[in-house]
């Protein structure tokens, strides 16, 4: 009787025995997969940074043109309004130096 009482429990030891085996191998054929798939997750994600980057680097140098664009649009009209008060007339192309206020000297452009 006690080799009877003892088989059931080494039928249920085997049983779970082969059950961890069995999802063992189980999980050892999806890993590849899953490995496959994160490494396919990392090549989108690197695209994507790639592709903000890009459009980061056109936004930046878009607000640079802008940037020259105003300022040289500030310098044209600083310019007309002082030939204007010097009783110049403006002519496309022709520069005209500005006074620095607090000394009234010409501004460096024009030594």
């Amino acid at each position: 009787m006690k080799i009877s009482s003892k088989l059931p429990l080494a039928f249920v030891t085997a049983i779970q025995e082969w059950k961890n085996l069995a999802a063992i191998g189980a999980a050892r054929t999806e890993q590849p997969s899953g490995v496959s798939q994160v490494g396919e997750a990392v090549t989108r994600t690197d695209h994507a940074t790639q592709q903000n980057l890009a459009l980061v680097d056109e936004m930046a140098a878009g607000a640079l043109s802008m940037k020259r664009q105003a300022a040289d649009v500030a310098l044209r009209a600083a310019q007309r309004s002082s030939a204007g008060r010097l009783g110049l007339k403006a002519q496309p192309g022709m520069r005209y130096c500005i006074a620095i206020a607090s000394s009234r000297e010409p501004s460096p452009c024009c030594r």
